[in-house]
């Protein structure tokens, strides 16, 4: 079985390849919605006219209008390599004008609370790691043999990855550790901060004691692991400066990079990661989190041009 699936994901990755349209300013084209789950795929489909759908590396793509916009809705399943495979097929099959990838999220930021919405100015690939050798009195990093930008969470010390683009010379790589969403795209989601009103109450009646708002700016962070610890939670906070921890949006924002496709992630905190008081916070809130992300994507696409 393990044979089979490897087989499946490079086979898909070479059917897709990577795209040398540089599509960042052409007009045309669809926008490509991707989340990572089944619940914030639902919430998207109510609000979207599906004319036909498309089958891709074994997935559904819901092909209409969601917001007034030609759209492409997919679900790419949880974590990295599902949100990257996803991303580098769509941008070869649709040439999408704009890549966004939206849904739930844990926030890391004290101020974020449950069910706001976060627009992220970058989102950091946080888990690319050294595990460092433990010495007397310290940690040995030599064996990388690279610098480190950011400080390290005891023995874990975050490093940069290398990234190529198609609008580059070939096989010349960039050092990246923070990925910039499209500067435009950001803009459009900074005009909405005071004009979306968003649910405090779930499905059941249970309702968050704030009123959830619309935060953009700052870093977002993604990687393999569901981050459900205080003290790395502050460390991602206080010392990378990191709002908000997902498992995607930083894949598909690599992705988009090499392929010179504009790209935002747009996130409802759908937690307090790792702050034990809030442990059913998910389980309460992660519906309404994602149908709060679903309205203001909505809300996002209606007003592009």
């Amino acid at each position: 079985m393990k044979i089979l699936t490897a087989a499946a994901l490079i086979g898909c990755l070479l059917l897709s390849g990577c795209s040398e349209d540089t599509s960042a300013s052409q007009s045309g084209g669809r926008i490509v919605v991707l989340c990572a789950f089944t619940p914030e795929l639902e919430a998207l489909l109510e609000k979207m006219d599906v004319n036909s759908i498309d089958l891709l590396c074994g997935r559904t793509c819901h092909i209409g209008v969601l917001g007034g916009k030609d759209a492409v809705l997919v679900e790419s399943g949880i974590s990295m390599i599902n949100a990257a495979m996803m991303a580098q097929a769509v941008i070869m099959k649709y040439t999408p004008r704009a890549l966004i990838f939206t849904g739930v999220a844990g926030g890391v930021n004290p101020d974020l609370n449950v069910s706001d919405i976060y627009v992220a100015a970058a989102w950091g690939l946080y888990q690319e790691q050294l595990y460092a050798r433990e010495i007397p009195g310290g940690w040995d990093t030599s064996g990388l043999g690279e610098p480190f930008y950011y400080p390290n969470f005891n023995m874990i010390f975050p490093f940069n990855t290398y990234i190529t683009s198609v609008v580059g010379e070939p096989d010349v790589e960039e050092s990246v550790f923070w990925l910039p969403v499209d500067p435009g795209l950001l803009e459009a989601a900074e005009s909405l901060v005071s004009t979306v009103i968003l649910k405090r109450c779930n499905e059941k009646g249970e309702c968050l004691d704030h009123a959830p708002i619309v935060v953009t700016g700052g870093k977002g962070a993604s990687g393999t692991t569901f981050v459900d610890n205080e003290s790395y939670c502050l460390y991602l906070s206080d010392y990378l400066a990191v709002n908000a921890v997902d498992m995607e949006s930083a894949a598909v924002a690599q992705v988009a990079r090499v392929n010179h496709v504009p790209f935002i992630a747009i996130r409802a905190m759908s937690d307090r990661a790792g702050i034990p008081a809030n442990k059913r916070e998910f389980s309460r809130f992660a519906g309404l989190a994602a149908e709060n992300a679903a309205t203001y994507l909505e809300m996002y696409l209606k007003s592009l041009p």
